[in-house]
C-alpha cells in the first residue's frame, strides 16, 4: 500500500523512483507478518530491499508519543504515514493494527486511509475522533518514510566521466 502511494505520489509529481515489483504477499514474508499482524521491530527488515531503489527508500519506525500535526506534517512532504492503532472490533475487543494514512479532509473531518484488512484494496476514510481514539490506545506510535536518505554512487559514476567523478570527490 505504501509502494502504491509512493508511485502515485511520483507519478504526480512527474518523476520517477525505482521501486521494486513486490507483493503484498512478499512483504509480508521478508517482515514476518502473521495473522496478528507485523511487530513494529520487524518492519526495517525490509530496508536492505528498498535502500537498492533510486532513490533509496527505508521505512523508520518512531516509538515517540507522536501528536497529529506530525502526521500532517508527513503528507504535507508527500510521504505517507503507517501509525499503529489499537481499534476495537465489533466485540469491543482491541487488536493492534497499522494503516497508511494518505491524507486529511478537513471540512468533512476525515482521515483517508489504505488499511489491509481492506481486501478490495482500495482507500477507505475514517472519521478523525475514530482514528485518534485508536490511535491514543496504540500509544501514537508510527512507522515514517524515508525517501532519498542514502547517496547511491553507481547511478552517479555511470553518468560521469572518470575526470568528472574525481572532480565530484574533492568538492
Amino acid at each position: 500500500m505504501v509502494i502504491e502511494y509512493e508511485r502515485s505520489i511520483e507519478t504526480m509529481r512527474g518523476t520517477h523512483v525505482n521501486l521494486p515489483n513486490l507483493s503484498v504477499e512478499d512483504i509480508a514474508s521478508i517482515v514476518g507478518t502473521t495473522k496478528g499482524g507485523t511487530a513494529l521491530a520487524d518492519v526495517p527488515k525490509i530496508n536492505a530491499i528498498f535502500q537498492k531503489a533510486m532513490p533509496a527508500i527505508s521505512f523508520v519506525v518512531d516509538l515517540r508519543y507522536r501528536q497529529f500535526e506530525d502526521i500532517l506534517d508527513e503528507l504535507r512532504q508527500f510521504r505517507p504515514v503507517i501509525p499503529y492503532l489499537d481499534p476495537k472490533d465489533q466485540a469491543g475487543h482491541a487488536f493492534p493494527h497499522a494503516v497508511v494514512v494518505r491524507g486529511f479532509d478537513t471540512k468533512k473531518q476525515l482521515v483517508l486511509v489504505n488499511d489491509p484488512l481492506d481486501t478490495l484494496r482500495k482507500p477507505s476514510t475514517m472519521p478523525t475522533t475514530t482514528f485518534m481514539e485508536a490511535w491514543d490506545d496504540g500509544y501514537r506510535h508510527m512507522v515514517k518514510l524515508s525517501v532519498g536518505g542514502q547517496k547511491q554512487l553507481e547511478p552517479f559514476l555511470l553518468e560521469k566521466k572518470p575526470m568528472e567523478v574525481l572532480q565530484a570527490a574533492r568538492a
